[in-house]
């Protein structure tokens, strides 16, 4: 004779013997339509639904300088301007090559001197017997005289102690005219022309920072900053998201290039540096001009005399 609840008890079992079934004799699915790997087809995996993810690429030095000497040469055929001045208005246009020739054909003049490749007026013209140097103040003869657009003359040694002194001191591409209150730039063929006469070694040296000064000055491109590191990162979209070098696997942030600092922004943690720089300033002080009170144990300075504190 049975229980009443024997039927439940069978019942309840033929259900766990279903599910068992169900799980482990499922029909075989192609393995595309359960691939999540970041191989799988766009229609099956999207990046955009990564809040992390970012789109970037690593180029060697010699493939950035090609891609902006394309952009110098669209310039230059599009327009009537030298190479060396092309490069100027291109840095102060953040490489943007539809405005410059946009703005060229609008007024070339305008485009010229707000890029400091023209003057907003020119000084008298020099005498063409011999010349005072400003600078040296010896005399030269025209010959050995050499101005910017500006027309302020200088003899070519000056020119070329000047030029070698500021690219002694980092600068290329933004050094001006030596004339007070002028602010022309000195074009990269001016300045070439002085420092071949000098060495190779200083003509070497301006092209390795012009082409640095390129590159900081395009808003896509950014140095990877590791030791020894030529890469540089492009993107097709500036944002303070991270990048990672795949020569020397060094990771950073792409708007501000330091270490990368999500969720903080680049305005933030810029802020934070500082401050802890400064908490470093005052702790530094702190150590070497004050002693805490053997009484009190308070911090103390003695800045008056023996009595005074």
């Amino acid at each position: 004779m049975h229980s009443p609840n024997s039927s439940d008890e069978g019942s309840d079992q033929l259900d766990s013997y279903g599910d068992y079934d169900l799980y482990y004799n499922q029909p075989d699915y192609p393995d595309d339509l359960l691939d999540s790997s970041p191989s799988a087809s766009p229609s099956t995996r999207s990046y955009s639904d990564d809040p992390e993810y970012f789109e970037f690429y690593c180029m060697t030095a010699e493939e950035a300088k090609n891609m902006l000497n394309a952009c110098i040469g669209t310039v230059c055929q599009k327009t009537s301007l030298s190479t060396a001045a092309t490069k100027a208005v291109l840095r102060k246009r953040k490489w943007n090559v539809e405005d410059v020739v946009r703005c060229y054909h609008q007024d070339s003049r305008r485009l010229l001197i707000e890029s400091d490749v023209e003057p907003h007026r020119v000084c008298s013209a020099a005498s063409t017997s011999a010349d005072v140097c400003p600078v040296c103040v010896c005399k030269a003869a025209p010959e050995e005289m050499a101005s910017l657009a500006c027309l302020h003359r200088f003899c070519a040694s000056c020119w070329r102690m000047y030029l070698t002194v500021q690219l002694n001191q980092g600068c290329s591409t933004s050094i001006e005219c030596m004339e007070t209150n002028c602010h022309l730039l000195v074009l990269e063929d001016f300045a070439l022309t002085f420092l071949a006469a000098a060495s190779v070694e200083l003509v070497e040296k301006y092209e390795r920072f012009a082409f640095h000064d390129q590159i900081k000055t395009h808003p896509l491109l950014r140095f990877c900053p590791g030791t020894n590191c030529n890469t540089v990162f492009r993107v097709a979209v500036a944002e303070p998201k991270k990048v990672t070098c795949n020569n020397c696997g060094r990771s950073l942030c792409f708007t501000c290039g330091r270490e990368y600092h999500a969720p903080t922004n680049c305005c933030t943690i810029q802020r934070w540096l500082t401050k802890c720089a400064d908490d470093s300033e005052t702790a530094n002080y702190i150590t070497a001009n004050t002693k805490d009170c053997p009484n009190c144990h308070i911090c103390i300075e003695k800045n008056g005399g023996c009595n005074h504190m």
